[in-house]
């Protein structure tokens, strides 16, 4: 699971059955991660670091992705989309071929 803001923090607890490995990517270590009903894996970095967002997808089976976009105005480039490519490319990597995309 890669995510940022909100969605980090509540998204844990609807991940998969306890069954599944459950990573999480993001800006910070989520509190919601360390209260999830079984352990997650969290490797904190930013979208742009292709080397953090490497390991996160590494022996992953799917990356669910729900990212959004920085609410500065002033933000130059396209953030988001070079993020994407980064998942994309490490996906690519590592032979995982699912990917459940939410952007705003």
């Amino acid at each position: 699971m890669v995510s940022e803001g909100g969605l980090r923090h509540s998204g844990v607890g609807s991940c998969p059955p306890a069954a599944w490995g459950v990573g999480i990517y993001g800006r910070a270590d989520p509190p919601s991660a360390r209260a999830a009903p079984r352990p997650a894996t969290v490797i904190t970095g930013e979208l742009s670091g292709a080397a953090a967002v490497d390991r996160a997808v590494q022996g992953a089976d799917a990356v669910v992705s729900a990212l959004g976009p920085d609410l500065d105005r002033k933000a130059a480039g396209l953030p988001l989309v070079e993020g994407t490519r980064t998942i994309i490319e490490a996906m690519q990597r590592h032979g995982v071929r699912r990917y459940v995309g939410n952007g705003t």
